[in-house]
């Protein structure tokens, strides 16, 4: 009887608790603000607000559209590096500099998100850095289905 209680012991822990991780893309920014560029709890991945900052050249352009589509190939990365895709995004919220630009960014948004449709909430806020113009957080349930849609 004794043997059978450890064995369940060490199922309920495993099933019970959910795979935790940290996604990391900058770590010294990363350390430096003690967050993640997303964290996965089971079958979610919550993507930290991202902005348009370019890995390779190390710079943020000026232009709004050009941010918003840096921002998309990053938190594709991100969401890539947490098990899941584009399509799983169930959450996405916009936070702009100046509200009025968010229509020089619906080309870019459909470009990437298609038919996915996720809920969504757009703000206006004050940015911690002067180039920064929008930043855009995800919240992604992976499915492990690839759903068609039709555009």
């Amino acid at each position: 009887m004794l043997k059978s209680n450890r064995m369940s012991r060490a199922f309920v822990t495993r099933v019970a608790q959910p795979l935790k991780r940290w996604v990391t893309v900058n770590p010294k920014a990363e350390l430096e603000s003690s967050t993640s560029a997303a964290f996965v709890s089971g079958e979610w991945v919550f993507v930290s607000a991202c902005n348009g900052y370019n890995p390779q050249t190390k710079t943020i352009s000026p232009l709004i559209e050009e941010q918003a589509e840096q921002i998309f190939i990053n938190i594709e990365t991100a969401l890539r590096e947490g098990g899941a895709t584009m399509k799983d995004i169930v959450r996405i919220r916009y936070i702009l500099k100046d509200a009025s630009e968010w229509r020089d960014c619906r080309r870019v948004l459909r470009k990437w998100l298609g038919s996915v449709r996720p809920a969504s909430s757009v703000m206006q806020a004050v940015l911690l850095d002067d180039t920064v113009r929008i930043e855009i957080e995800v919240t992604a349930r992976k499915t492990g289905e690839r759903h068609e849609y039709a555009d």
